[in-house]
């Protein structure tokens, strides 16, 4: 009765644990989508400012800083939030037993992240998909 008891505790944490990462990384997931889409109204916002000054023969630069600032902000917050991902599945390795190694087989390890837009890039690629970077 003991090992039994012992089993489906075991049974029970793990199940425990994994939902608990299941609901963390999702959440986490959809900051990282709404910090992607909130790059996108600005990349547009910032062509079209662009453009404006374009046709107004006006080249001074400084017109773009507060766009390209939050750009900037927003791709650092991207990079944190997949590190929390990987925070995660570290952890539930250590509350569980599983070795990290095995982490390598996961979706989070397979991808490289742009240190320059945050953008997800299969480990294959050599340069960023979006911004051009190279790895």
């Amino acid at each position: 009765m003991k090992s039994f008891k012992g089993s489906l505790s075991k049974i029970l944490t793990k199940f425990n644990i994994n939902i608990f990462n299941f609901i963390e990384k999702n959440k986490i997931k959809t900051y990282i989508k709404t910090l992607n889409n909130k790059n996108e109204v600005i990349y547009n916002e910032l062509g079209k400012k662009l453009y404006e000054k374009y046709l107004q023969d006006d080249y001074d630069i400084s017109h773009f800083y507060e766009y390209l600032e939050n750009i900037k902000i927003n791709n650092q917050l991207i990079i944190e939030q997949h590190q929390k991902i990987i925070n995660l599945e570290l952890e539930k390795c250590e509350i569980l037993g599983i070795p990290a190694e095995k982490l390598g087989n996961t979706q989070y390890t397979k991808n490289k992240i742009c240190k320059n837009c945050g953008f997800e890039n299969s480990l294959e690629n050599k340069f960023c998909i979006r911004c051009g970077n190279k790895f």
